[in-house]
């Protein structure tokens, strides 16, 4: 049985005993959280007290789910008899047993977790209820999952609250709702995810003009984030003027408060404003939020050993960088650039990371094995790296076999088999497969109801929180200049910055007047690492006011990722690192 099996087993008996089993109580971090608004119907259980090494071990079993039962505390991996890690009791070392056995222990403790008002527990299970798919488990569940973390002051629990409405309207209105009431209470958490609904559009009626409001709201209490938040919308003029030095100032803030994210962009910010002792500064914030498992920092921290180090990437950055992949488009980016820059030791290392079972690893392998320009290719090999990555659980390997299938080489051609594939990969919502389905049956000349098919799907894709899916819709829907922007927008602030860029030409092109929106669509392009954006945002603000700072600056950061046109424009003489 696979892991996602699993989940979809578990989620609706396991989890329904957990929201049945306990009555929501206040939150922890209140006063006298035994003082109830209205008296309770029944009496509450008995909660024991939560110990050091309880919450240890719940913070090892989510570590686990989120790597799918791999990679998990010996703990974990252990019959509670001892008898080893087979989910037979065996002993025999199965891999994809003790997985499966390590999933379910991390379920059950922490279902108990969640019962102990642990809110980060009760997040982590409404996240593996998420990511089952609206058909692998209650989506009530989830929900209800969510507001107790969200209202135990557990950031991401009250984030997921939004993208758990799944693009439905009355969910939609019911999560802001939620999260307004909250944050006019005493869950200033709630405060920083509405104004995420509000600046992704993932709320798209939602005020923007309250965002930074509600930011600030979070920052001066002490979340965090919020702080992060403001230090990204001051960089990127997102609903105010550009101020670098007072988006260093709040990046800098979020990350002394331990803001993974204010510690990324406090870096990036160095870079890019030419501090002094910039890379020294910014190395150990990058390296610290990479090791917390924050994707960007490991973005961050490959292009910083690029720039400095002439491409070297070390092992351990070259697995944790492969690993944020699935999570950031930066860090694949990242990841390319180097592997196209050093095609034979990127080979060796990914060789030796894929030998020892890193399948995201194996992925870039694959890929690399493809390409001419990274030295022989080897299309049966690279077919063979995806077959085994993908029985290892790596969905995106899947899709790349069935993207193979379609045309070869290295397989025979079969897009029947490929559209098979790629129909159960999107059905079990591996959404790039959805994207991939749409491109490979909506093909200019395909019979009507494939074409129309092919729309449903990239929808599907979209809504759920693919933006590559938004952008194809919006590529496809050209013609209509309001359509189009409006899935190029949504592609943008689902963070592909290819989104941003191609809503900042439509503008540029056709809308009169939206010149200041086109400069932020560029600039958000730039944030979320497709240099073009950096380069079109430094030309157009150069025009409306020749040597803006913020325009070298950008130029800079075009320039020393690789683009030639940004180098020339800046009069660096810089050439590709």
């Amino acid at each position: 049985m696979s892991i996602k099996q699993t989940l979809i087993i578990l989620s609706t008996a396991l989890l329904a005993a957990c929201s049945d089993s306990a009555t929501p109580t206040p939150s922890p971090t209140v006063a006298a959280p035994q003082v109830a608004k209205e008296a309770p119907t029944s009496t509450p259980p008995a909660v024991a007290p939560a110990m050091p090494d309880d919450v240890a071990g719940w913070d090892a079993s989510i570590s686990c789910l989120l790597q799918e039962g791999s990679g998990c505390a010996p703990a974990l991996r252990t019959a509670p008899d001892g008898s080893g890690s087979g989910s037979n009791g065996s002993g025999s070392g199965d891999a994809t047993n003790g997985d499966t056995a390590a999933y379910l222990r991390a379920t059950m403790l922490l279902r108990d977790a969640c019962n102990r008002q642990y809110a980060p527990a009760c997040g982590a299970l409404a996240r593996q209820l998420y990511k089952a798919g609206p058909n692998g488990g209650s989506a009530g569940q989830a929900r209800e999952l969510s507001k107790r973390g969200c209202e135990g002051h557990h950031l991401e629990s009250c984030t997921l609250l939004v993208a758990l409405a799944r693009g439905e309207a009355d969910q939609i209105t019911a999560a802001e709702n939620f999260l307004l009431a909250r944050c006019n209470g005493i869950v200033p958490e709630a405060c920083v995810a509405l104004g995420r609904g509000y600046a992704s559009q993932a709320i798209p009626q939602g005020d923007r003009g309250l965002m930074n409001g509600l930011f600030a709201r979070g920052c001066e209490q002490k979340v965090a984030d919020g702080c992060a938040e403001l230090a990204v919308s001051h960089q990127f003029g997102r609903g105010t003027p550009i101020r670098l030095e007072e988006a260093l100032r709040q990046a800098t803030l979020a990350c002394e408060q331990g803001s993974h994210r204010g510690c990324v962009s406090e870096a990036d910010l160095l870079i890019a404003t030419a501090t002094e002792d910039a890379f020294a500064k910014a190395e150990p914030l990058y390296q610290g939020a990479c090791l917390h498992d924050d994707p960007r920092g490991c973005a961050g921290e490959a292009r910083l050993a690029m720039l400095r180090d002439k491409g070297r990437l070390t092992p351990e950055l070259l697995a944790r960088l492969a690993h944020s992949c699935n999570a950031e488009p930066m860090a694949c980016e990242q990841l390319s650039v180097w592997i196209s820059r050093q095609p034979k030791p990127s080979r060796v290392l990914l060789e030796k990371a894929c030998a020892e079972g890193e399948p995201h690893a194996c992925r870039f392998l694959a890929a690399s094995l493809m390409e001419r320009s990274q030295g022989p290719t080897d299309p049966e090999q690279a077919a063979i790296l995806r077959s085994a990555a993908c029985d290892r659980h790596d969905p995106e390997s899947c899709v790349d076999l069935a993207v193979q299938r379609i045309n070869g080489p290295g397989l025979p051609p079969n897009p029947s088999e490929a559209r098979v594939a790629l129909t159960a990969l999107c059905k079990a919502d591996t959404l790039r497969a959805c994207v991939e389905l749409g491109l490979l049956i909506g093909q200019p000349g395909a019979p009507a109801a494939d074409r129309l098919e092919a729309s449903t799907v990239l929808e599907h894709a979209c809504l759920q929180g693919a933006g590559w899916g938004c952008v194809h819709l919006g590529r496809q829907e050209n013609a209509d200049t309001t359509r189009a922007l409006s899935w190029l927008d949504r592609g943008c602030s689902l963070q592909v910055g290819w989104g941003c860029v191609e809503a900042g030409d439509l503008r540029t092109a056709r809308v009169a007047n939206e010149a200041g929106r086109a400069i932020t669509d560029y600039l958000r392009g730039c944030e979320a690492g497709t240099m073009q954006g950096c380069l079109k945002a430094a030309v157009a603000l150069n025009q409306l006011n020749p040597g803006d700072t913020q325009a070298t600056a950008l130029l800079d950061l075009a320039c020393d990722a690789g683009l030639k046109e940004a180098c020339r424009l800046c009069g660096t003489g810089k050439t590709k690192p």
